[in-house]
Order: C-alpha cells, then structure tokens, then sequence
C-alpha cells in the first residue's frame, strides 16, 4: 500500500494520538494533557525561537494518518557552539504500512540545520534501521 510523507501539523494531534493508542502504546491519562504537551514540545519550544523546526511527520493514505514520527528540537551548547539537536520519539506505524517505514525515519535525518540527531530509547529492530 503506497502512502505519502507530509510534515505533521499541530491539528493532526488527535488523529496521531488515536493512531498511538490503537497500536496499544501508552500516551497519557488523557487526550487534552497530551496534547497540552506535545503543544509544548512544538510550539512553545524555546528552541523554535529562530526557526520553527518540526515536531514529527505523519504517514498519510486516503487521508488518514497511519504512521507518525515526532521529533523533538532541542539546543545545546558545547564548547561554546550552539548546537541545534533533533530527539526521535514516538515512532509508530500501522502494520499494513511497515514497509513504508524508511520514508518516516528518512524525514527525521533529512531535517535541516540540526547538528545532532539523538533516538535515546530505541528498542533493537528500530536500532537497526538508524
């Protein structure tokens, strides 16, 4: 089944969080408190001060969202330079599209003007495909 990548948009919130919860993966207590965070991770985002980066890209087919990466932009200073880094999270995919998973993973790498890419807690097959 062929589906296509778009960068993922604050009012796919509830569709991305259905998605999450229908592959039996945990999100919160509730849906407003998630999305009240992932607001913050997105726009409040004090890394988004100069450039908007974004928070993750969703897998689309006939308008549904079936695959989500997230991506949380962050900024460090080492020695001195001001690093700009990129924090893999909630990476999930309906089964019926697994095969499409590189075009999500792709999109994270893909990002621009990010210094460091970081995925903190992968389990081993997504170690594999990084």
């Amino acid at each position: 089944m062929t589906a296509q990548v778009r960068e993922a948009k604050i009012s796919d919130l509830g569709s991305i969080i259905q998605l999450i919860q229908d592959l039996g993966l945990e999100v919160g207590s509730n849906q407003e408190d998630v999305i009240k965070k992932w607001y913050l991770y997105s726009v409040d985002n004090p890394a988004n001060n100069e450039k908007q980066f974004p928070f993750g890209w969703v897998l689309e087919k006939d308008m549904d969202i079936v695959g989500f990466f997230g991506s949380i932009p962050r900024r460090y200073n080492f020695e001195g330079k001001r690093l700009n880094v990129a924090i893999g999270s909630s990476w999930v995919i309906h089964e019926n599209f697994r095969r499409n998973i590189r075009l999500l993973c792709q999109s994270f790498f893909d990002q621009s003007n990010i210094d460091l890419y970081l995925a903190t807690t992968a389990i081993k097959p997504v170690g594999k495909i990084f």
